[in-house]
């Protein structure tokens, strides 16, 4: 088995376990509070942990799975959003679509669509949320050279970025929902996901969790 094989076989592994851990939780939420869901960017999203003192005010669940696309979340809607009852959904799922050359961005936008409607369809009096995919930079120098580089920017980079996140907007205004940019919070002078928000270029870190969470608190309330 190759390093990717293994990659793979182990990004396979995580999510079955991240999915059986979120069907164990659903049994002690308590419903009709707010839903975050999306891919491994949503799942390291530490958002209660950033709430700090405002942690009393908002209950917050986080459904995130780390390598999830758009057609994974539409298997898991039931886990991931509507065993929970959410008053509030916030997503941010499609990046991983990106991730190879067979990438359609009508293929991720039909899929959104679909979740979208399915969601309005069993949770009708739910507020939606549809947050902008974060930039990346392929650029930059770290000791994980994972990223660094590889294949996964050739269709996964800030301009196909931007045209999904066109896309997205004008999706969530013909479903109703309502769209988010946080895009422009995180970039550097150069357009790139700034050096100082993330681990290895796509992935963030807390101080930029930190500044997304100032612009979305006002739609938690």
């Amino acid at each position: 088995m190759d390093n990717k094989e293994q990659m793979r076989a182990y990004m396979a592994s995580a999510r079955r376990n991240r999915l059986i851990n979120i069907q164990e939780l659903n049994q002690f939420v308590e419903k009709g509070q707010i839903d975050f869901v999306g891919s491994s960017l949503c799942e390291y999203f530490p958002i209660n942990e950033l709430l700090n003192g405002e942690s009393k005010r908002y209950l917050v669940y986080n459904r995130g799975i780390a390598g999830d696309t758009t057609s994974q979340l539409m298997e898991n809607l039931e886990e991931c959003i509507f065993a929970l009852e959410p008053s509030k959904i916030f997503i941010n799922i499609g990046t991983n679509d990106m991730n190879t050359s067979e990438y359609d961005e009508n293929h991720l936008l039909e899929n959104y669509r679909k979740i979208l409607m399915q969601i309005k369809i069993r949770l009708p009096k739910a507020k939606i949320y549809v947050q902008s995919y974060y930039p990346v930079n392929p650029d930059m120098k770290t000791a994980d050279e994972s990223l660094t580089g590889k294949e996964i920017y050739k269709t996964r980079n800030n301009q196909a970025i931007i045209s999904a996140n066109q896309k997205v907007q004008e999706l969530a205004a013909e479903q109703g929902c309502e769209y988010i940019d946080l895009y422009p919070l995180l970039l550097d002078t150069a357009g790139k996901l700034d050096e100082k928000y993330t681990v290895e270029g796509i992935h963030l870190k807390p101080k930029a969790y930190q500044m997304i969470l100032k612009k979305l608190l006002p739609y938690l309330e």
